[in-house]
């Protein structure tokens, strides 16, 4: 490796760390610290003040309790393929967005648990997520400017195109949201895999097209795996963009063998990630996303792409306010709406455009004014060659000399010697290509009819974000724009000042007209609305584009007339150069890389403030606050509880047993409000329960990006409406001003909940224990118990209906009616609960009345992929048929008392899946091995 390429790996590198150096330098972790206090309220005046977003709740209620769930299952020796700590159980693996499958995700969690083994749990975690978010910022960086520099442009120049793609608002506005920049960062890097494989396989170079296609096949399997569905597919659909395009030019090259050579990379890598996208196709038809498109769900889905003013957030990233200080009023949230990639690299790309339309148009208008002006006789041509020769060949084009034989190398520039043909065809594509992708995202970005087939016709795509996230293509592609027009800028010199005044007016124009048009909208609608304000809090918040501007103003007096090369051309005498000739080339490398320093101080100041973080000693203080709350409020829970005499039988009723260590006591919290606008007013918001691993708390609630419908039809019958906030509808949500608290007590029975909790924002208390039985008339359900009476419907949502008039002793079966007979006083418990392995042991208290056969109810959800299994007295184990008891729970039917019945969760969709992955890894090991085995003959040959 050159210094030149090593020099490169270290400026890539410090890149990547200035956005996460409060991580690095000071050890903090990648969270929002205010948020602690939803469940340490103790701690609110320590804390970091924090405004409200609930993306960034996100970073703490999903991804931070996933990355922590995963690692304890890891830890424990366990696939993650369930999780019962997530409402009344969830298929974790199945939700892509928990990266259960994602190497570096398992490498990093392997790493950490064997390693950091005194920090807690959720520290580890955090501290994965902080090193995965550096390796995916790095990953960005070097994919993107590999990609720019197979172009033939230079290191700075593709070192700058790199920045604003790695740097942008899009790898760092999500960073608290780690699947969308993950998935994001693979693209560059995969694209350019596919450029050398496309180019391998033209040149007819097997050997090497088989080693590329190898790499990006596992280049495209780590951006299926990263985690975020909706970027995925427009990364896809940039690489079949990017594969027609290589393949227009090239294809009398491409023969039908060479065409399979590159299809086959493709169905490799969705071989390859099969164990994690066959669940997830089985999960997401069973969410409640899952909904047929409709015109006016495509209308609202429209509706939220970018608008004209959206777009100048690429100049002007806190046009609409920074969500940093809380004075952001834009639409939804700041990443969703924030195109930014440096004002620097915009008006470049602005500079690119007109460049390019007029190196096409020009040629075209001249040749028309050719043709119309008249004739001239031949000998004024032959005049004209005699009387001034030296005045025409300075006016010719000089990158036209590279296409002659014999280039005049006394009067060429020596960096016009570099542009052979096969270069200047690179040069012709690097427009081209950067273009065609920023049609592309500009498209879907802004919610244009280009998105109408892909909502209608590719499943869930109904059910995704915002159309506005497409814009990291942009963003690519404005950093391919700006490095080809700095390259552009350096080998033509003298021919870009019109085309600079141009792009600077252009882009003056259009910051004008940004700022007047958000100003009369905010006047419109404010009373004390004052222009003066407005204007010096927009140079205010975005004072760092200075530097860009500043850097196209030295970019446009770098554009300088090439002096007379016969002035240059040194005597017979002299070998060295004259001093004065040296002059303009110190000059021209001083302005460009002063030009490269303004724009990555633009950079800077953009990305260094934008990753809130959270101080390690705050967050572990934060969690053992919680753990200590709850584990005194599940001392009440979980007391034992001494038997009640029957007043009636001379037999008392079976005590209820305290839970077991390994089983987690399943709470039902009912709380305050939760909204996108407004600070929360509950305590253990949803999924905070996943952080408290000390105390083995499940919450019936779930806060999941992919929940079941009939787990959230259940929780709608009994809190008045829909359970989720209309603004965000990935939470259940039991709100305190639309819940009774009989209502609550009667959920909780049937989601076999332990126990009602209040949460509010100071208090937390015990409603209602559903554990306890008071006196003898009261009967519970407790998560695992055989029902006195059975009534049998027809289908899941017939039962759901029903079970606001079901009767405490009933349970709701969907099966076909059979013989059933009663079973008095029996007693089921869950004994075992290890994620996908349940065991329930079940005994009689009255042998006397014991009639058979029996149900057993499981409240856990149904889904599919889950076996019941129980002990005959031959000591052989028998499958058990299941069904859903309540419409979303699991039911089997037993045929004998004293049993023990395991539940196992192993999906036939995973299954296949992992066989299909091995497999895929079976043929990619075989071909490695055998070019090996090649290379090693063909040396001990020669």
């Amino acid at each position: 490796m050159s210094r030149r390429s090593i020099a490169i790996v270290v400026l890539l590198m410090v890149l990547a760390f200035i956005p996460h150096w409060r991580s690095i330098l000071l050890g903090e972790l990648i969270l929002p610290e205010g948020y602690l206090a939803l469940f340490a309220p103790e701690l609110k005046g320590q804390l970091r003040q924090t405004p409200w977003n609930a993306l960034w709740w996100d970073s703490i209620g999903q991804f931070w309790a996933w990355r922590t769930e995963g690692m304890r299952q890891i830890h424990y020796g366990r696939i993650p393929l369930w999780t019962n700590r997530v409402g009344c159980g969830f298929p974790f693996l199945a939700n892509q967005q928990t990266q259960s499958l994602y190497p570096p995700s398992l490498l990093g969690n392997w790493w950490f648990s064997s390693l950091e083994i005194n920090l807690p749990l959720p520290i580890r975690s955090a501290k994965l997520m902080v090193w995965l978010a550096l390796f995916h910022t790095l990953l960005a960086l070097i994919g993107a400017y590999l990609l720019i520099r197979s172009y033939g442009i230079s290191r700075l120049s593709s070192l700058i195109g790199a920045a604003a793609y790695g740097l942008g608002s899009f790898q760092i506005a999500w960073a608290l949201l780690p699947t969308l920049p993950a998935t994001a960062s693979w693209l560059p890097l995969t694209i350019w895999l596919l450029r050398k494989l496309m180019a391998a396989t033209a040149d007819g170079n097997l050997k090497t097209a088989t080693g590329f296609g190898i790499a990006f096949s596992l280049s495209l399997v780590m951006m299926l795996l990263a985690g975020h569905g909706q970027v995925a597919i427009y990364s896809l659909l940039a690489l079949i963009l990017f594969a027609l395009l290589e393949f227009v030019p090239a294809y009398r090259k491409v023969k039908f063998v060479a065409l399979l050579a590159i299809l086959l990379p493709f169905a490799l890598s969705f071989l390859l990630a099969s164990a994690q996208l066959l669940p997830t196709m089985e999960l997401a038809p069973l969410t409640h996303r899952h909904s047929p498109p409709t015109w006016d769900g495509y209308k609202a889905f429209a509706e939220r792409g970018l608008t004209i003013a959206d777009w100048m957030t690429m100049a002007l990233p806190f046009l609409f306010g920074n969500p940093i200080d809380g004075s952001y009023f834009g639409k939804e949230s700041f990443a969703d709406y924030c195109a930014y990639a440096g004002f620097g690299i915009w008006v470049l790309a602005i500079w690119a455009t007109l460049w390019l339309g007029w190196s096409i148009f020009f040629p075209i208008l001249q040749k028309r004014t050719n043709a119309r002006t008249p004739k001239r006789s031949p000998n004024h041509k032959l005049h004209l060659q005699t009387q001034k020769p030296a005045r025409l060949n300075s006016q010719k084009p000089a990158h036209t000399n590279a296409h002659t034989l014999e280039p005049s190398h006394s009067q060429t520039p020596a960096p016009l010697h570099a542009c052979t043909p096969a270069l200047l065809h690179a040069q012709t594509l690097a427009p081209l290509h950067s273009f065609s992708l920023f049609l592309l995202g500009a498209l879907l970005a802004s919610g244009s009819t280009f998105n109408l087939p892909l909502y209608f016709l590719l499943p869930g795509f109904s059910q995704l974000g915002t159309p506005s996230r497409a814009v990291f293509l942009c963003q690519l592609a404005i950093g391919m724009m700006a490095a080809w027009i700095l390259e552009q800028g350096i080998r033509d010199k003298g021919h870009g000042k019109c085309r600079a005044i141009g792009a600077i007016a252009v882009a003056l124009i259009a910051l004008v007209f940004a700022i007047g048009y958000v100003g009369w909208l905010l006047s419109a609608n404010l009373l004390n609305f004052s222009w003066s304000d407005w204007i010096s809090l927009l140079a205010e918040q975005n004072i760092g584009i200075i530097a860009g501007f500043l850097a196209i103003i030295v970019f446009a007096l770098s554009q300088s007339p090439v002096p007379n090369p016969q002035s240059q051309v040194p005597s017979p005498k002299s070998t060295m150069p004259n001093a004065q000739s040296l002059i303009p080339s110190l000059r021209s490398q001083t302005l460009r890389y002063a030009v490269a320093v303004l724009l990555i101080c633009e950079f800077v100041w953009f990305s260094a403030q934008q990753i809130l973080t959270a101080r390690p000693s705050m967050v572990q203080k934060a969690l053992q606050v919680a753990e200590q709350r709850l584990s005194e409020l599940l001392k009440k829970v979980t007391a034992p509880k001494s038997p009640v005499p029957d007043p009636q039988s001379t037999v008392p009723k079976f005590p209820v047993p305290s839970p077991q260590s390994q089983i987690p006591v399943r709470i039902l919290p009912i709380g305050g409000d939760w909204s996108l606008v407004r600070y929360p007013q509950s305590l253990l918001p949803p999924n905070s329960i996943l952080l408290l691993l000390r105390s083995q708390v499940a919450d019936a609630r779930s806060y999941d990006s992919l929940l079941l419908r009939h787990h959230k039809a259940v929780m709608a019958l009994f809190s008045k409406g829909n359970p989720c906030p209309l603004e965000n509808g990935n939470m259940i949500l039991m709100p305190a001003n639309q819940t009774s608290l009989q209502d609550a007590r009667k959920l909780a029975q049937i989601v076999g909940a332990e126990a009602v909790i209040e949460a509010f924002s100071e208090r937390l208390q015990v409603a209602h224990i559903v554990s306890a039985k008071l006196n003898s008339h009261e009967v519970v359900k407790p998560r695992a118990f055989v029902p006195e009476k059975v009534r049998y419907v027809q289908t899941a949502s017939e039962a759901i209906s029903q079970l606001p008039n079901l009767l405490e002793d009933t349970a709701l079966i969907v099966a076909k009616p059979q013989k059933h007979r009663t079973l008095e006083d029996a007693y089921a418990s869950v004994t075992v609960d290890k994620d996908a392995l349940v065991e329930v042991r079940v005994e009689a208290l009255r042998i006397s009345q014991l009639r058979r056969p029996f149900w057993l109810v499981l409240s856990d959800t149904a889904y599919l992929g889950w076996k019941a299994f129980s002990l005959t007295g031959y000591s052989s184990w028998r499958e058990l048929p299941i069904t859903l008891a309540n419409g979303a729970f699991r039911a089997c039917h037993v045929p004998d008392i004293s049993v023990r019945v395991v539940w196992v969760y192993f999906p036939s969709s995973f299954v296949v899946g992992m066989f299909l992955s091995c497999f895929g890894v079976f043929i990619a090991t075989m071909v490695g091995f055998a070019m090996l085995s090649n290379q090693l003959l063909g040396k001990i040959s020669s």
